[in-house]
């Protein structure tokens, strides 16, 4: 390593963009008149050799580099300011570990400010000035960084030796790219050697793992597209490393997306996650750099990082080359079992892993039929390159049931299950395909075989909570509640604060009519993921259930400010249907089905506002036609699920067709007899059917079960039956479901 000489200047170089020159200029004049020489390019220069030949000298000697983050740095599209944090990178490269160097300087207080600054520094060491104001304090942080350049211990500086780093990408490219293609790459790698000075943090001894999105460097087609897949198979192959020990909990990936994560803090918030993995890729011609960064998010510092090159033509290599190399970082000593788990189902055709990749980030997005449609296609064409590759099997299984998912076409799901069956020839030790094929024969009311690959699924992978959430579902259908139950609790035995697990169960109590037990889950998750809109969006539903509505109210609002989703509206909309807002429930439905507009449910709570809005009411008839479509439709593809069939009897029943209602709701009835909720709109359909005894029968059943008081005593179908002698009786007679 280069030790820069003492005789270097002690100067300050500022870089910025162009749009934040005022501020640049602030920082500058502040600095100055506290006698601290600073560098600073006031657009004198406009590029060519002198521009060149200056700016490379002052950054070779200056004493501190201080980039200026804004919103305006987010586009990247400046050259001369990303060649200045290259330079000041490769000037990081050269330097003995210890030594500050960079002061990463934030002028705003934006979203996209604070992406760049997690992204690019990680928070390392940083500053916020608004408008490049600089106070008192912040003078003196900088004045006791550049005396800390002069009195850096022997210690400090040996006890991180920078990482050692491949040179072939740097030195492919140097002779036909600009060298800012580097620059982002190995700033992040310089920063994670700058660490050492400022304190590295210990890993804590059980982690859980969020894995963010990783970034695009550079424009090389479809990069982004790659970056998204490569974030989703790493996150899977962590994952599998569970069932080896329990010190480390992986974050889905879809968990992150859903809650729209992509910073270490947001993480740790929403998900509790104690460490988080950050990372970008960058392509250029038959190279592929991938740069990761292992970072504690308590205190936002890099814990470990790296970077990893790899010619095109073994690009297979990659990814198990970086999931390794994190699950060291992490602390976990790789057994040959762990090393196998790692590998089962790849392949060793470079095209066939760049298609596969190419084809997860396609399924990340999710956002449409044309993502599902690009996903499936590079799949296909990832197992012309190797028809046994196990892995790209699986994924086109998961692709073939979101088509199925979107288009309602049997076809897709006899497609969907040939490819979970290749799956397994190929990779009989792979887990995922026994996951899709449970959530496929789930999803068609085969409850039975679902049982029996979520039980396969575990035996493989026993840490899998997508296998036990499918195997509870499967139990719950079977109306083998104690055996969901255990399945639940068997999982949280390994992993008591997990919460997706806790949130599953919550949900499984709830169906029950075991409101407080339901609560005391999800205020379990809640205290683990205080920024989960999901948390929230589900309590609230709970407290609206429960007749609390103050409370559902509160945690409604919170989870539609966190991230607004069409069952955090459609629950809104439920509490004040329920107090009798009927054009406020209707506003809020309508806004739920514009965020899900094929759910039949939310279109057949739109109609029931809809019936008690004034000048309004003509609109319902039309629009319980539309629910009526879409329940019909899912009962074609699950005709034994015993809440669309209840839904579907309430939608016939309010459209004045009796005699369908009644055939729908016995048939709901005899799939569900534990279900609670189906038991309560079977009180509902007979009393509109003019059933009166049925539907005391019904409601007393609903009553002892668990289900909401308040909703029975404010739904307003039930205004008649309310009036009748034998509902008090009932009433006062019926005991609820206590918590076991």
């Amino acid at each position: 390593m280069i030790t820069p000489s003492p005789t270097q200047s002690g100067a300050i170089f500022l870089s910025y963009a162009s749009q934040d020159v005022e501020a640049a200029r602030r920082i500058s004049d502040s600095l100055r008149a506290a006698g601290l020489e600073v560098w600073f390019d006031r657009n004198e220069l406009t590029g060519g050799d002198e521009w060149d030949a200056k700016i490379k000298r002052q950054i070779r000697e200056c004493a501190l580099f201080v980039p200026i983050i804004s919103s305006n740095t987010q586009a990247r599209s400046e050259g001369y300011f990303r060649r200045e944090w290259n330079l000041a990178a490769q000037r990081l490269l050269d330097m003995a570990p210890g030594r500050p160097f960079l002061l990463p300087v934030a002028i705003d207080d934006t979203l996209e400010c604070d992406a760049i600054v997690a992204e690019e520094f990680l928070r390392v060491q940083w500053m916020r000035l608004p408008g490049g104001n600089v106070p008192a304090a912040g003078v003196e942080r900088v004045r006791r960084l550049l005396e800390a350049r002069t009195h850096v211990s022997r210690e400090s500086a040996s006890l991180h030796p920078l990482p050692p780093r491949e040179q072939p990408i740097a030195a492919a490219v140097a002779s036909r790219r600009p060298r800012w293609w580097i620059g982002v790459a190995v700033v992040v790698v310089g920063i994670a050697a700058l660490s050492a000075y400022w304190g590295k943090p210990a890993a804590p001894r059980t982690k859980q793992l969020a894995i963010l999105p990783f970034n695009s460097i550079g424009d090389a087609p479809g990069n982004q597209v790659f970056c998204d897949g490569l974030t989703e198979t790493i996150t899977a192959q962590l994952t599998q490393l569970e069932q080896f020990q329990r010190t480390l909990l992986v974050v889905p990936t879809s968990e992150l997306r859903k809650e729209g994560i992509a910073s270490p803090r947001r993480a740790g918030a929403a998900f509790g996650a104690t460490v988080a993995l950050t990372g970008s890729v960058q392509r250029v011609d038959t190279m592929v750099r991938v740069t990761v960064n292992l970072v504690d998010v308590s205190s936002l510092r890099i814990i470990r990082g790296g970077a990893f090159d790899h010619p095109t033509t073994e690009l297979y290599r990659l990814q198990d080359r970086v999931a390794t190399q994190v699950a060291e970082w992490l602390g976990l000593d790789l057994s040959d079992q762990m090393k196998k788990a790692l590998g089962e189902g790849q392949t060793s055709v470079a095209s066939a892993y760049d298609l596969y990749v190419e084809g997860r980030g396609e399924l990340t997005r999710r956002d449409g039929p044309d993502a599902i449609d690009g996903a499936i296609v590079r799949l296909q064409q990832a197992l012309i390159a190797d028809p046994r590759y196990a892995l790209a099997h699986a994924a086109l299984g998961e692709a073939f049931w979101l088509k199925y998912t979107v288009t309602k076409n049997r076809q897709w799901l006899e497609q969907a299950q040939r490819s979970c069956r290749a799956a397994l020839q190929y990779g009989a030790r792979l887990a995922t395909p026994h996951v899709t094929l449970a959530t496929l024969l789930n999803g068609t009311g085969e409850y039975e075989q679902a049982a029996a690959e979520a039980e396969t699924a575990l035996q493989l992978d026993p840490a899998s909570v997508e296998a036990i959430r499918a195997l509870a579902r499967a139990f719950d259908r079977l109306n083998r509640s104690a055996e969901a139950e255990a399945a639940f609790k068997r999982a949280l035995l390994r992993s008591p604060e997990n919460p997706q697990l806790l949130t599953e169960l919550a949900v499984f109590y709830w169906r029950l009519g075991r409101m407080a037990d339901a609560e005391k889950q999800f205020l379990l998750v809640a205290r683990l993921t205080p920024e989960n809109s999901q948390v929230y969006r589900n309590l609230g539903g709970l407290y609206v259930m429960m007749g609390r509505p103050e409370e559902a109210a509160t945690v409604l609002e919170k989870s539609i400010a966190l991230r607004p989703t069409a069952s955090a509206y459609s629950n809104l909309g439920t509490l004040r249907f329920q107090q009798g807002r009927y054009a406020d429930a209707a506003g809020l439905f309508e806004r739920a089905g514009g965020l899900s507009p094929r759910d039949y449910l939310l279109v057949g709570n739109l109609g029931d506002a809809l019936r008690y809005v004034p000048n309004r009411a003509a609109e319902a008839r039309e629009t319980y036609a539309r629910a009526i479509r879409l329940a019909e439709e899912a009962l074609r593809v699950n005709p034994k699920d015993p809440a669309t069939h209840a839904s579907l009897a309430r939608y016939h029943v309010f459209s004045g067709d009796g005699r369908r209602a009644l055939e729908a709701i016995e048939q709901a009835r005899a799939l569900g007899p534990a279900n609670v909720p189906v038991t309560f709109s079977a009180g509902i359909v007979y009393e509109c059917a003019g059933d009166r005894e049925r539907a005391l029968d019904a409601i007393a059943r609903a009553i002892k079960g668990g289900y909401s008081r308040t909703d029975i005593l404010q739904d307003p179908d039930l205004k008649n039956l309310r009036a009748d002698a034998r509902f008090t009786s009932l009433l006062s007679a019926s005991t609820p479901v206590t918590s076991k």
